[in-house]
């Protein structure tokens, strides 16, 4: 997932497809750029990043993965 919103951010930053990892995915993520803010993909990666910090303290990886989806769906709206 982190990955994926780093390639929404860049292309949305700067458009260059050459730049993505997910190279074969370009539709969805020129889509998803035009979507989303700056200020909420950097919140999602910001999410992800705390969800790895929690993963890696031992909380259930259910619990850390539930909390995630529900914190990345309230910073899209």
């Amino acid at each position: 997932m982190l990955l994926w919103y780093r390639d929404v951010l860049l292309y949305k930053a700067i458009a260059d497809p050459n730049r993505l990892y997910f190279t074969d995915r370009l539709r969805e993520i020129m889509r998803e750029s035009g979507l989303y803010t700056y200020e909420q993909l950097s919140a999602f990666i910001d999410k992800i990043e705390h969800t790895k910090d929690l993963l890696h303290a031992n909380i259930s990886s259910d619990l850390a993965l539930s909390l995630l989806m529900h914190r990345i769906a309230a910073a899209g709206q």
